[in-house]
Formats: structure tokens, C-alpha cells, sequence
């Protein structure tokens, strides 16, 4: 695979790696469910399919190696805070989902770290997040929720890496099905859900866990045309300025 990537690096060709996919992916179901909030008086279906994007990021956020955090989410963080404050004329708002991003970064073990976690330890801090969810949503954006599907995304980079350690895939098993229900039961009830939206979004996160079950890093075999991957190259790797960006936007054309 490496081979492949230099070949056709030294051809001038741009490869497009499953990230790239799933973060644009990402960014299609961020801007369904802002177009709806910003922009559509009878905004809930619009919603359930934003509900796919910030387990996708979580869940990258806990799959990465890297534990570097970025100043640039911690300065875009604050400003998207207090930008929502502002929107919301000045009542409180849930730190921005990027400092949440900056704290797991900050909290969680690499894949090498976790490999070594015992089952009894891996089964308790489980139980700690879902004991979490009932109070850490005002605290943070996406709160406990959150920090599930991060999990996820380390078991299954640490299944990933190792294998061929036992016990490393029932515990990505474990993991998807606690973050899918525990976001299942909080998102319907926070936005209020009907019985039919409920309903469509249990589908769309079940298939989501599934396919993140299947998801590892490397070269993409699905490549778009020539002339578009650049284009999602550079949305791969900036997916989360993008972010800022369109919120921004949103948050000033609407109350500005």
C-alpha cells in the first residue's frame, strides 16, 4: 500500500485515503443539520441526519495516534462559545464540541497505552462515562456522549494495531453498542424527537457503528475523479477549520 502511495505520488497523482471519506462525510451531515438549525423554522428531520457527524469526529479523535492538541482548536473553541452566547442573547451555552476535542486529547492513552488495560479497568471506566452522560452535557458540548464514541475509536485503533492480542475486538464490540445507545437515548431527548425521527436515527446509527466497525486507516480503493481529489484531500485535512468557518458564517448571517 505504501509502495502504491509513492508510485503515484511520484506521477503527480493525488490518493485519497478512507479518512478523507469519512471526514467528508462528516462535514456533509455538520452542514445538514446547521442549514437546519440556522436556517429552517421545521428543522428535526434535518437534525436526525446531523446526529451522524459528531460521533464520526469523536470517534476519529480517539482512532488518531496523535495527542498533540492544536492551539488553533482551543482560540476557535472560545470564539465559537462565546459566539453561541451571543446568538442565544448571552444565556449560557455549552463549551464549543472543539474543546472537547482538546481535553480527550489531553485525557486518553495512546493504543500502546490501552493494549495493556485490563478488562475489569476497560469495564469500569465504561461504566464511569455512562454514569457521566446524566451531568457532563452542559459542561461540555456533546459531554459523555462524546467521550463513548472517542472510546470506541481507541479500541478499535488499538484492534487495529494489535490484532492479535486477545480480547482486543469484543472490547471495540462492547464499546460500539454502549456509545450507539447511549447517544440513542440523549440526542431524542434533547432535541424532542418523535416516535418517526427516533425511530429513522436508530437506523442511521446502528449502520454508522456498523461501518465504523469496519473502518481502518489506508489508501481508499473508492478514488474520486482526478480533478476532485484535491479538493477532498484538502477537506480531509481541514476538516474541523471548515467547521469553524461555516459556523461562523451561520452565526453571523443569522444574528448579525
Amino acid at each position: 500500500m505504501a509502495t502504491t502511495g509513492l508510485f503515484a505520488d511520484r506521477l503527480g497523482l493525488v490518493r485519497v485515503d478512507r479518512t478523507d471519506w469519512l471526514k467528508a462525510a462528516a462535514l456533509i451531515f455538520l452542514t445538514v443539520d446547521h442549514v437546519g438549525l440556522y436556517f429552517m423554522e421545521a428543522d428535526d428531520w434535518w437534525r436526525v441526519i446531523g446526529r451522524l457527524a459528531a460521533p464520526i469526529f469523536f470517534f476519529l479523535i480517539g482512532y488518531a495516534r496523535s495527542r498533540r492538541v492544536p492551539l488553533s482548536w482551543i482560540g476557535l473553541g472560545l470564539l465559537l462559545t462565546v459566539l453561541d452566547a451571543w446568538g442565544d442573547d448571552w444565556q449560557w451555552s455549552a463549551p464549543n464540541i472543539l474543546l472537547n476535542f482538546a481535553l480527550l486529547r489531553l485525557a486518553l492513552p495512546t493504543p500502546d497505552q490501552w493494549r495493556h488495560i485490563t478488562e475489569r479497568e476497560y469495564l469500569g471506566l465504561t461504566l464511569v462515562l455512562l454514569l457521566c452522560v446524566f451531568f457532563v452535557g452542559r459542561l461540555l458540548e456533546y459531554g459523555a456522549e462524546g467521550w463513548l464514541w472517542a472510546l470506541f475509536g481507541l479500541c478499535q485503533r488499538t484492534y487495529d494495531d494489535y490484532w492479535e492480542a486477545e480480547g482486543r475486538s469484543r472490547r471495540r464490540f462492547v464499546a460500539a453498542f454502549v456509545a450507539a445507545a447511549a447517544y440513542l437515548v440523549t440526542e431524542p431527548r434533547d432535541l424532542s424527537f418523535d416516535a418517526a425521527q427516533t425511530a429513522v436515527l436508530i437506523v442511521l446509527v446502528a449502520w454508522l457503528a456498523f461501518g465504523l466497525l469496519r473502518y481502518h486507516r489506508g489508501i481508499s480503493r473508492l478514488q474520486p475523479p482526478r480533478a476532485w481529489a484535491p479538493l477532498l484531500r484538502f477537506v480531509g485535512r481541514r476538516t474541523l477549520g471548515i467547521y469553524a468557518a461555516q459556523l461562523i458564517l451561520f452565526e453571523i448571517l443569522t444574528h448579525g
